[in-house]
């Protein structure tokens, strides 16, 4: 993957995109906003339709606040992967300059490095199913989302039509009155509410799912190119690699081994000085007591005492 290639703004896009996208359903939606509110809370006998519809809306906002957050966190991985791709072709030893620790690049070059260190092989397999299963839980609330949403809109459409079958067996009692039939319209008007309103959730929200989804394996991509273009090479354990720190190895050893050697000739040096300083010593404590006892014959003559009377 070339530098030029790779968009850093691709999931800063998606958002704008899904920020239109519920605009123009916002305005469209206030454009015909008398039919809507008919639809909504013109036959509204009871509080059913409110309900399911409030809960399918809180449904879709969660779901869209998460995918943001996605989007976000993703935007920041594209900027990671671009800053590195530049870091390449300016200052390739300081590829991770100016990169968070936190992002997927950085965890992914130091996991190399480590693998290397440690003199083992990269597994680039193991790497990218790691990866692939790390992504992969992020998207789990907005999926289990995107599975429901729609089945709150069936849920309402029964549990509305069942009202609407209430409202028709009173119409069949011999003492009906018009309840009946309001009962009717009521029922199916909030099953069409309901089945509208999990419909434009849905499409709004896979859409947006569907988008971080690709927006969350192009980075894995570009993450697993760089691993294949630029890591396994920088860190790839060969029969020359190891050869070549086999004879740093030796070089090393032999300068230690040199180094010991003088530390040897050194020690004997200063062995031969303190041997030559004690035979001086002994010679001048010789000369001492051979002074000495000229002294003390010199005294004894100078004094006249006789040696053999020492009291």
């Amino acid at each position: 993957m070339q530098v030029r290639k790779f968009d850093s703004d691709h999931s800063s896009g998606i958002l704008w995109r899904i920020a239109l996208l519920l605009l123009i359903i916002g305005f469209g939606a206030a454009a015909v906003g008398e039919h809507v509110s008919e639809l909504y809370f013109g036959q509204a006998l009871t509080s059913t339709g409110l309900v399911i519809n409030g809960a399918i809306v809180v449904l879709f906002l969660a779901g869209i606040i998460s995918v943001v957050l996605e989007l976000l966190r993703l935007d920041k991985e594209e900027k990671a992967i671009a800053r590195f791709y530049r870091n390449q072709k300016t200052d390739s030893t300081r590829p991770l300059a100016g990169i968070a620790t936190g992002r997927l690049i950085n965890e992914r070059y130091s996991a190399a490095e480590i693998q290397y260190r440690k003199h083992l092989p990269l597994n680039h397999g193991a790497l990218a199913q790691i990866l692939v299963a790390h992504e992969s839980s992020r998207l789990g609330f907005p999926r289990f989302i995107n599975n429901i949403l729609i089945l709150t809109g069936v849920f309402g459409t029964i549990v509305s039509l069942s009202i609407a079958l209430v409202g028709a067996s009173d119409m069949l009692s011999p003492d009906s009155d018009m309840s009946g039939m309001n009962m009717v319209i009521h029922g199916m008007s909030t099953a069409l509410s309901t089945t509208i309103t999990a419909i434009v959730c849905f499409v709004v929200f896979g859409f947006a799912f569907y988008k971080t989804n690709d927006a969350q394996t192009r980075v894995i991509a570009a993450i697993e190119s760089i691993t294949l273009d630029y890591l396994l090479p920088r860190f790839h354990i060969s029969q020359d690699t190891i050869n070549g720190e086999l004879h740093e190895l030796i070089l090393s050893l032999r300068d230690v081994v040199t180094h010991i050697q003088s530390s040897q000739h050194n020690a004997r040096a200063v062995e031969k000085q303190i041997a030559d300083g004690m035979a001086t010593h002994d010679q001048r404590m010789s000369g001492m007591v051979s002074t000495m006892r000229s002294m003390e014959s010199l005294l004894k003559r100078g004094f006249r005492i006789d040696p053999d009377n020492q009291q």
